[in-house]
C-alpha cells in the first residue's frame, strides 16, 4: 500500500486557508477580550475568539490542515525569534543588566524556593555569567528562528522552540503575578568575617526578630530570613527597543499574553514537526518574501528597518552555506556554525562600540529636556466587585454595568465587597526621570568645580535661600533671618531696622545639582564613567586632549560618575587630569551609555554627537565636528 504524503493543501486548499486565517483572527480576538482596555466587550470577544479556534483547529485536522498552518507559523515564529534575537542582541548589556535582576533571591529565585521548600536555593551566582548568557539566549534565539524558516531538523527545532518559549512564558507569568508586599524565607551563611555577623546574631535573639538561627559554629552562622519580594516591573523582552520606539515597554501581563500566542504556535509547529520538509526551492522563495514582509512590518514598529535587511541576510546566508558548503557544512551543522558566527559577530561589534540603534534616552539627537517630561497618565476605569448570595461567588462588574442594573444594588441579593480602579492603558514615566541627577556635596567642591561658567552664580545659589538682613536698633548688630521666619511680630519696627534683602547658605542643602545648568548650555562636553576603577583609560591622552581644547575655546566640560570622593580624586592624582566631577545614579549611568568611559556633546540640552571608548575623538575630531553643526 503506497504511503500517504501530507501536502500543504491537504483535503481542500481553499477551506484551510479559511481555517488558517479563522484560526489567527481567533487568537487575535481572545488576546484583546483579554486586555483590560476592552474589558466592555470581554464577552462577545473571548466567546468569538475562542469559538473561531475551536471551528478553525477542528476543521484544519479533518481537512487535513495542519502542514499549512505549521508553515505558515514557521514563517510567523521563524522571523519573530530573528527580529527578537537581533533586537536584543543590540544591547546584550542591557539585558544582561535585566537578568541580573532576574537572578536576585528576592526576584524569581523566590518561586523556587516557595516550589520545592528549598529556602537555601539561589541563582545569584550567575549574575557573574549574565552577560555571557544574554549573548547566548540572543544567539540561540537567531539560530531557532533560522533553522525554523529554512525547515532544517524541525523535529529537534520544534522542541527546542517549545522548551524555550515554556521558560519564557514562565518568567513573564512570573513578572506579571508578583507582589510586591509578599515576603519569602531566605537562608543564608555569615563567616564570622562578615560585616552583618554579630548584628545577624544580636536580631535572632529578639523573640520578635523574623531572623531564625538554623545552624551555628565559631566560624559561621546558618540563618532563616523573612525578606520582601523583588518584583520586575519590566520583563525587557525587546530590550528599549519599545521604549524608544513606540513609547512604552509591553507591560508584565501583555509579555505574558504574547509569550502564551507563541506557545501555542509553537504546539501546532510540534504537531506537524514529523511532516515539515526542508524547504524546496520554490518554497524557499517564498519564505524569504514572508520573512521581508513580517519583518519589514516589526522594522516599521521598532523604527529600525536594518532589522529586515538582517533578518533576510541571515536565511540567504544559510540557504547559501547549505548549497556551497559541501559535505561538511551543507547541512543542518553548517548552518548552525555560520549563523552562530553571524550573530556573535554583531555582538562582538556591539560590546566594542555602542548599539548600532540607539534606544535608549541619550541616544544621538535626543532632547534631553523633552525626555524628562514625556510621561504620560494612564486611563483607568472603576469596577465593582460584589458577592452573589445566591451562587456565592465574587463577580465583577464595570460602573457602566453597575449603574445601569438597580438589581445589583439589591443588599438581598448582593453583597457590595469593594471598588477597584482597573489600568484601561498603562500610563508611562518620563523616559528619563530621576536616574539623571549629576550632583555634588558641599563639601566636596574642588577648584575644578568652581572654574566651571556660571558656578557662582546658578550653581552655588541652589545652596542659598532668601533671607532679609535686619539691624538691632539697641546693639547695632546686623542678622540675618530667613525669610520663611520672618514676620513683624517676632522682629517688630520698634526693635529690628531692616537693612537689605541677601542670600544666605541654607543648612538644609547640602548638595549642587548640575542638571538645569547641563541643559542651558549652549555646548558642554559630558564625560561618564559607570566606575572609574573598572574603565578602559587606555586613551587617556585623548581625554586629555579634549578636556585642554575646552578650556582653550571655553566650553565647559564635566565627568558623571559613581563612587566616592575619595577614590575621584584618587583616579584625578593618577592620571593628573583636572575636571569637574559629579556623582551620578547607577542606572543613569547604564542609560547614558554602555561604554566606560562615553563622551557626549551637549548642545541647548540635545545631544549633537557621542562618542565610545574605542572612538573617542581628539581636539581636531571635535573642531570638525563643530563647524558642521
Amino acid at each position: 500500500m503506497k504511503k500517504h504524503v501530507p501536502t500543504i493543501q491537504g483535503r481542500s486548499f481553499l477551506f484551510n486557508t479559511l481555517f488558517v486565517l479563522f484560526n489567527i483572527a481567533g487568537v487575535v480576538l481572545a488576546v484583546l477580550g483579554a486586555q483590560p482596555f476592552f474589558q466592555s466587550s470581554f464577552f462577545w470577544l473571548n466567546f468569538l475568539g475562542y469559538t473561531l479556534i475551536g471551528i478553525s483547529t477542528a476543521g484544519l485536522v479533518i481537512f487535513q490542515g495542519k502542514l499549512m498552518m505549521a508553515n505558515v507559523l514557521r514563517a510567523l515564529v521563524g522571523t519573530v525569534f530573528i527580529v527578537s534575537g537581533i533586537i536584543k542582541a543590540n544591547d546584550p548589556v542591557g539585558f544582561a543588566y535585566k537578568l541580573e535582576e532576574y537572578f536576585q533571591d528576592g526576584a524569581l529565585a523566590y518561586r523556587i524556593k516557595e516550589f520545592f521548600g528549598d529556602p537555601s536555593f539561589s541563582l545569584e551566582f550567575l549574575a557573574n555569567h549574565s552577560l555571557f548568557l544574554a549573548a547566548l539566549i540572543c544567539i540561540v534565539e537567531i539560530v531557532l528562528g533560522v533553522f525554523t524558516l529554512i525547515g532544517l531538523s524541525m523535529k529537534k527545532v520544534a522542541w527546542f522552540i517549545m522548551a524555550l518559549m515554556l521558560f519564557f512564558t514562565f518568567l513573564t507569568w512570573h513578572t506579571a503575578s508578583c507582589d510586591p508586599s509578599a515576603t519569602f524565607t531566605d537562608r543564608n551563611t555569615y563567616e564570622s568575617t562578615h560585616p552583618a555577623f554579630h548584628s545577624i546574631l544580636a536580631s535572632s535573639k529578639n523573640p520578635k526578630s523574623q531572623v531564625k538561627v538554623v545552624e551555628q559554629s565559631p566560624t559561621s552562622v546558618t540563618v532563616d530570613e523573612v525578606k520582601h519580594v523583588q518584583c520586575v516591573t519590566d520583563c525587557g523582552c525587546f530590550g528599549d527597543a519599545m521604549k524608544g520606539a513606540v513609547g512604552r515597554s509591553l507591560t508584565p501581563w501583555e509579555s505574558f499574553w504574547k509569550d502564551l500566542v507563541l506557545v501555542y504556535f509553537a504546539l501546532w509547529m510540534l504537531f506537524a514537526n514529523r511532516i515539515v520538509e526542508p524547504n524546496a526551492r520554490k518554497a524557499n522563495g517564498l519564505y524569504l518574501i514572508a520573512t521581508l514582509l513580517i519583518s519589514a512590518t516589526l522594522s516599521w514598529v521598532f523604527d529600525w528597518y536594518l532589522l529586515s535587511v538582517f533578518s533576510v541576510l541571515l536565511v540567504i546566508s544559510a540557504l547559501w552555506i547549505l548549497r556551497s558548503g559541501g559535505n561538511a557544512l551543507g547541512n543542518s551543522m553548517g548552518v548552525l556554525v555560520l549563523t552562530s558566527l553571524l550573530s556573535f559577530s554583531f555582538i562582538s561589534y556591539v560590546l566594542l562600540f555602542d548599539p548600532v540603534k540607539d534606544y535608549r534616552p541619550f541616544a544621538e539627537g535626543s532632547n534631553i529636556r523633552w525626555k524628562m517630561n514625556d510621561g504620560k497618565e494612564g486611563v483607568y476605569s472603576s469596577v465593582f466587585v460584589l458577592k452573589n448570595k445566591r451562587t456565592g461567588s465574587e463577580e465583577s462588574y464595570t460602573e457602566k454595568e453597575y449603574m445601569s442594573q438597580s438589581a445589583y444594588w439589591d443588599e438581598k441579593k448582593y453583597q457590595f465587597i469593594k471598588r477597584d480602579q482597573i489600568e484601561l492603558i498603562p500610563g508611562r514615566l518620563p523616559s528619563i526621570s530621576d536616574q539623571f541627577n549629576p550632583s555634588i556635596r558641599i563639601q566636596d567642591i574642588s577648584n575644578d568645580e568652581r572654574s566651571l561658567s556660571g558656578f557662582e552664580e546658578q550653581l552655588l545659589m541652589q545652596t542659598k535661600s532668601e533671607a532679609v538682613r535686619l539691624k538691632d536698633r539697641s546693639t547695632q548688630k546686623q542678622v540675618d533671618v530667613a525669610v520663611s521666619k520672618y514676620s513683624k511680630k517676632a522682629y517688630p519696627d520698634s526693635l529690628y531696622e531692616m537693612v537689605s534683602r541677601v542670600n544666605i547658605l541654607d543648612a538644609d542643602k547640602n548638595e549642587i545639582n548640575l542638571t538645569e545648568w547641563l541643559l542651558d548650555q549652549p555646548l558642554v562636553f559630558v564625560f561618564s564613567s559607570l566606575n572609574i576603577d573598572e574603565a578602559d583609560w587606555s586613551e587617556i591622552d585623548r581625554i586629555k586632549d579634549v578636556v585642554d581644547y575646552a578650556r582653550e575655546t571655553g566650553i565647559p566640560v564635566v565627568l558623571l560618575t559613581r563612587g566616592s570622593r575619595t577614590q575621584i580624586n584618587r583616579w584625578k592624582q593618577k592620571y593628573k587630569l583636572s575636571i569637574a566631577t559629579f556623582s551620578n545614579d547607577d542606572k543613569g549611568l547604564m542609560m547614558i551609555s554602555r561604554s566606560n568611559p562615553n563622551l557626549m556633546l551637549f548642545k541647548n540640552g540635545v545631544v549633537r554627537a557621542k562618542y565610545t571608548r574605542l572612538n573617542l575623538p581628539n581636539a581636531e575630531t571635535l573642531k570638525k565636528k563643530l563647524k558642521k553643526q
